[in-house]
């Protein structure tokens, strides 16, 4: 973007005048006008005191994509909103991945749901030794021999 024609869209100032509300000096800014190239620096200035968004300014003298206009500051965002908002927002967000009710049930009844709960019976499997033997291990009947034992026969 042109230079002047920018500043005369956002101010109807003088150099001076500019120079005064900015903190620019004044010789600075006038011979930046005069040569068509300003400082990012007081181009933000300049925007800002005259209620020109940074961003704006950023993409209108082509520094940054405009695409970032739709982007928004996430992080900034995130600040800004309420600790109710926030926890609303990542309650439903827990709610949509969940598998179960468990965002959705009082807590109170979680808690008693888990101290009834009995845990699941484990039966046994032939091919698996570790679980034979450990419920052989309970049981009260005299001791057997086990597959693997030089003393186990399969069948009379």
């Amino acid at each position: 973007m042109n230079l002047e024609k920018w500043l005369t869209n956002i101010t109807t100032d003088t150099a001076p005048e500019i120079a005064q509300r900015t903190g620019i000096p004044k010789r600075t800014l006038q011979h930046q006008i005069a040569t068509g190239r300003m400082s990012i620096e007081n181009l933000i200035k300049i925007g800002a005191a005259y209620g020109h968004h940074p961003l704006e300014t950023l993409i209108e003298f082509e520094v940054i994509d405009p695409v970032w206009r739709t982007i928004p500051d996430i992080r900034a965002a995130l600040k800004l909103a309420p600790e109710e908002w926030l926890a609303d927002e990542v309650l439903n967000r827990m709610r949509l991945g969940a598998k179960t009710d468990e965002f959705t049930v009082p807590l109170d009844e979680l808690v008693e749901r888990k101290r009834c709960k009995t845990k699941p019976e484990v039966i046994p499997s032939p091919d698996d030794d570790w679980q034979y033997e450990e419920m052989a291990a309970a049981d009260d009947s005299p001791d057997e021999p086990m597959p693997g034992d030089d003393d186990y026969h399969d069948g009379p």
